[in-house]
C-alpha cells in the first residue's frame, strides 16, 4: 500500500506539471488489438434445401488470440512486413487466386475469436456479419478463418467472402473446413482495401487549458501532431485529422469519476469520471484499473502478459482527443506521444480510451465505454499508441478520454 500510495502521489505530481507533444500519426496496416467490438449482428445459415441456422458466436479474445493479433501486429507495424505475408506461402497464394488481387495491397482490418457450435456438418455455411463500419457494397473483402485445434500450429483456411450491403461482409466456409472447426473456436481475420484518398494531417491548434488533478490533464494546449504518413511513408490525406480539444461535458464527468474512484469525493463536489477514479485510488485505496469494467482489465491482462500485476499500474497522462475526417476501413492509426513524464523504452505502457456511453446515468460506476488501446515506449522515449478504427470512428462523434497506465516510475517504484 505503501509503495502505491508513494507511485499515486509522483502521478499526481508529474500530471500536474506534464505536457505532451504528439508527433507524426501513421496508419497501422494491422489492428493493435482484437476487433470484436466492431461486430453488430453475426448470422449463419447451413447452405442447405431450408437454410438452417447455426450458431457461431463473437467471443471475447483469449490468451492466444492476443498473442496471435500481437504477433501479426509486430510481423507488420514493427518489422515492416504486408499482412498477408504474415500467413504460410500456400495461404497467400490461395488470397491471390481466389481473390484475384495482388496481396501486397491488402490491409488487414479485422481480427477476432469466434465459437463455432458442435454440430453434423451437412453442407457450406453462410456467415453474415455486419459491423460498425462502413464497408462497401463490393468493396474487397479477403477472410481468412484460424483453425485453433492444435494452439501450437493454427491451421489458416481462406474462404469466399464479399462486402453484400454498407457494413456487411458474408462469406461461405465450405462443408470441409467447418467440419474440422465445429466445436471450436475459430480465429478470423479479414483484409481489405481502404476506401476513399489515403492517409492525411494529423495536427492539433494550439489552445490554452487548465490543470487540474488526478489523472491531470497534461498541458495539451502544446500537444502538436507532425505530418500523417502511412506505414510505407506514402502522405495522406490533408483532411484527415486527429486533435487534441477540449474537455466535453462527459469527459470532464468521467474524470470527476475516476477521481472519486481514486481518492473520494470532497464535501460538496460534483461526481464526474476523474472525481470518481480519485476517490477510487486515493480515499479508498484501490488501484487505479479496477476503476475500469472486467472486460477492459481481462483484455489489459492477456495484452501486457500474465507476469504484469495491473493492480501496480498507474496513471500520469491523460488527455481528450476528437478526429475530423476519418474514413472508414482506413484501420487503426499510431500516434507515437511524447510526454512530460519520462517514460523509459520498453516500459510497460497501455492507453485506455473512452467514449461516452449514450444511456449512461450519474449513478452508474462509468459514464464512458472503455477500449483497450495497444501502446509502447519506443527508442526516443515517446508512446507509440495504436488507435482502432472503431475509436477512431467514435471520435468523429464525441470527445474521447484518453488515459496513458504505466509501470511506476523507476524512483516511485524502488521506494
Amino acid at each position: 500500500m505503501l509503495k502505491r500510495s508513494l507511485s499515486i502521489l509522483m502521478a499526481l505530481a508529474m500530471l500536474l506539471a506534464g505536457t505532451a507533444l504528439a508527433t507524426e500519426l501513421t496508419l497501422s496496416d494491422a489492428p493493435g488489438t482484437p476487433t470484436q467490438a466492431v461486430v453488430l449482428s453475426l448470422e449463419a445459415v447451413w447452405l442447405d434445401e431450408v437454410r438452417t441456422p447455426y450458431d457461431i458466436q463473437v467471443l471475447e479474445p483469449d490468451a492466444l488470440t492476443m498473442d496471435t493479433v500481437t504477433d501479426i501486429y509486430t510481423f507488420v507495424a514493427e518489422q515492416g512486413n504486408r499482412p498477408a505475408r504474415y500467413f504460410p506461402e500456400d495461404v497467400q497464394q490461395a488470397i491471390a487466386d481466389m481473390y484475384d488481387v495482388d496481396i501486397d495491397a491488402l490491409y488487414m482490418t479485422e481480427f477476432m475469436r469466434l465459437h463455432a457450435a458442435q454440430a453434423q456438418p451437412a453442407a457450406d455455411v453462410e456467415m453474415t456479419m455486419l459491423l460498425d463500419v462502413d464497408y462497401q457494397p463490393g468493396q474487397l473483402t479477403a477472410v481468412v478463418l484460424g483453425d485453433v485445434s492444435d494452439p501450437a500450429n493454427i491451421v489458416w483456411h481462406v474462404v469466399p467472402a464479399s462486402a453484400t450491403a454498407l457494413g456487411e461482409v458474408t462469406s461461405v466456409i465450405p462443408q470441409a473446413v467447418i467440419e474440422q472447426m465445429q466445436g471450436e473456436d475459430i480465429l478470423f481475420s479479414l483484409l481489405t482495401v481502404r476506401q476513399g484518398q489515403r492517409g492525411g494531417v494529423v495536427s492539433a491548434p494550439a489552445q490554452e487549458s487548465e490543470h487540474v488533478q488526478l489523472p491531470s490533464k497534461t498541458a495539451y494546449d502544446m500537444v502538436r501532431v507532425g505530418a500523417l504518413t502511412d506505414a510505407n511513408g506514402n502522405p495522406m490525406a490533408e483532411d484527415f485529422r486527429i486533435v487534441v480539444t477540449e474537455e466535453s461535458v462527459i469527459v470532464t464527468a468521467e474524470l470527476a469519476k475516476i477521481r472519486e474512484h481514486v481518492n473520494g469525493l470532497e464535501e460538496g463536489a460534483i461526481a464526474s469520471e476523474l472525481e470518481r477514479i480519485r476517490a477510487h485510488v486515493e480515499e479508498q485505496g484501490l488501484p487505479i484499473i479496477t476503476f475500469f469494467p472486467e472486460a477492459a482489465r481481462n483484455e489489459v491482462q492477456l495484452l501486457l502478459g500474465a507476469e504484469v500485476d495491473l493492480e501496480t499500474l498507474v496513471a500520469y497522462e491523460y488527455v481528450p482527443l476528437i478526429t475530423e475526417n476519418y474514413q472508414e476501413t482506413y484501420g487503426d492509426a499510431i500516434a507515437p506521444f511524447t510526454f512530460a513524464t519520462p517514460y523509459q523504452p520498453g516500459q510497460t505502457v497501455v492507453s485506455l480510451l473512452g467514449l461516452p456511453r449514450a444511456d449512461a446515468a450519474e449513478t452508474d460506476p462509468t459514464l464512458m465505454d472503455w477500449a483497450v488501446q495497444r501502446a509502447e515506449v519506443n527508442e526516443q522515449g515517446e508512446v507509440e499508441i495504436v488507435f482502432d478504427q472503431l475509436a477512431l470512428i467514435g471520435m468523429g462523434e464525441q470527445t474521447a478520454l484518453m488515459l496513458v497506465l504505466s509501470e511506476p516510475m523507476p524512483e516511485t517504484a524502488a521506494q
